[in-house]
């Protein structure tokens, strides 16, 4: 069925970042992680904050083990990944894309596989002084 163009919503149709965030609190409304809207069902976490307040406390994607920033950096949900970064065992986790649709947002309440980061044993960030890690030829 077409909507009359005299009941369509003027203006310009959003563009896809739009349409992807309408997407992704809609999710998080019916209780699922934005992230399930690529992948098989991924749930809240039970004890994440409400989805329409960001300053709650609890759960939080900014604050799991599997949040990691990637080479351009985007924080994407590393869970699922395997092997060693820059070996041929390497692999991708699921929720890893080169798109914008799995970016994570810090303020997400946290899914049920979240892990909270220990301050004491997380390491400290790289300088920017700190060599690459790769391989010496």
């Amino acid at each position: 069925m077409t909507i009359p163009e005299s009941q369509a919503a003027p203006g310009p149709k959003p563009g896809d970042d739009a349409r992807r965030t309408l997407r992704q609190a809609q999710a998080m409304a019916y209780g699922s992680h934005p992230l399930a809207l690529l992948r098989s069902p991924l749930r809240l976490h039970p004890d994440a904050p409400p989805v329409d307040d960001r300053e709650a406390p609890g759960p939080r994607c900014g604050g799991c083990v599997f949040a990691e920033r990637n080479g351009p950096g985007f924080l994407k949900c590393t869970r699922g990944r395997s092997g060693e970064i820059c070996t041929p065992s390497f692999r991708s986790g699921p929720y890893e894309t080169h798109g914008a649709a799995t970016d994570l947002r810090r303020w997400w309440p946290a899914c049920a596989f979240f892990t909270a980061i220990n301050v004491d044993e997380a390491p400290c960030p790289p300088c920017k002084d700190a060599p690459e890690k790769r391989g010496t030829a």
